[in-house]
């Protein structure tokens, strides 16, 4: 094992939220209140579901050496 070798990282947000502000982002131009409003409503209706599969999913990969 090497101390200090980065072998994945994550974030700043799920890939499902990360995709609802490019989309707005890319049709509005703007980070106003309604998308911090269904950014919310987003994590509420996810329940912290999509940040333990992704990280699960980069364990899986670390501890498989496919990172």
């Amino acid at each position: 094992k090497e101390a200090g070798i980065v072998r994945a990282d994550w974030g700043p947000r799920p890939k499902g939220a990360t995709q609802l502000m490019a989309d707005y982002k890319k049709e509005f131009r703007v980070i106003d209140d309604k998308i911090k409003t269904d950014l919310q409503l987003w994590y509420l209706a996810d329940k912290g579901v999509s940040v333990q599969e992704e990280l699960l999913e980069i364990m899986e990969n670390i501890k498989y050496n496919r990172l």
